[in-house]
């Protein structure tokens, strides 16, 4: 019996393999004005993350000693040195899985509050641990008091920008989030892009502002000097 041949189906294309994921030490950008050396460069820009880690654990442990177990606030003393005196990039890590365990023990003990800064302590050492390379050292963070600490490693860093809304004839603006306790913050309203009003979180519209486009600059200073954050979302001026 004869028939007409059939051509078999096209197997489907191969699907392309998925995208290695970036290495985080291949995508590290230094910061503006770091070193032009690499590895220096690379330290350097972690210090800002030593030191939230550091600020944050020692408002902890304010708050949590009179109630910790001998044991538990050695861990967290320990966690709060290396964070301070800082260190080569395996005691950076051995260092995080101890504070970890550590925190695995306390975590039924604490409240929603003190966890969530803890882990956000935890986060920091687990960045720094993985930024860094081997060979690398973490260098002590610089004391406040001490007149020749470099004055970029301080200042306050902007982590939430500050929001703006309107209610009645009144615009309003948060000072935003920041680390490294700023102890002061300066305002600057802008309508359309010109800088108006006073240094002062409300400002209130006349009839000429509405139907312009009203926007902040909040600017955090501490004692090692000042930070502006991005500007403020921006509101149309609406009549009372």
């Amino acid at each position: 019996m004869s028939g007409t041949a059939t051509t078999p189906p096209a197997a489907p294309p191969a699907s392309a393999p998925p995208a290695p994921l970036p290495n985080p030490n291949t995508t590290f950008q230094p910061t503006v004005g770091a070193s032009s050396d690499p590895a220096t460069a690379r330290v350097d820009g972690l210090v800002t993350t030593q030191q939230h880690g550091y600020d944050t654990l020692v408002r902890a442990m304010v708050r949590l000693q009179p109630t910790l177990a001998e044991e538990d606030a050695s861990e967290l003393e320990a966690a709060m040195t290396l964070l301070r005196d800082g260190g080569e990039q395996a005691a950076i890590e051995t260092g995080a899985d101890s504070y970890e365990a550590c925190l695995a023990h306390l975590t039924p003990t604490l409240g929603a509050d003190d966890l969530s800064a803890l882990n956000g302590v935890l986060t920091d050492l687990r960045f720094l641990a993985n930024r860094l390379r081997t060979g690398d050292v973490l260098p002590a963070l610089p004391d406040p008091a001490d007149p020749d600490a470099p004055v970029e490693n301080g200042v306050p860093t902007n982590v939430d920008v500050p929001y703006v809304a309107q209610s009645g004839t009144n615009l309003h603006c948060t000072m935003g989030n920041w680390t490294g306790e700023p102890t002061s913050y300066a305002y600057q309203w802008q309508l359309d892009g010109v800088n108006v009003g006073t240094d002062a979180a409300s400002y209130a519209v006349t009839g000429d502002d509405v139907g312009k486009s009203a926007a902040c600059v909040v600017t955090a200073t501490n004692a090692y000097g000042s930070t502006a954050a991005p500007p403020s979302n921006s509101v149309t001026v609406s009549a009372a």
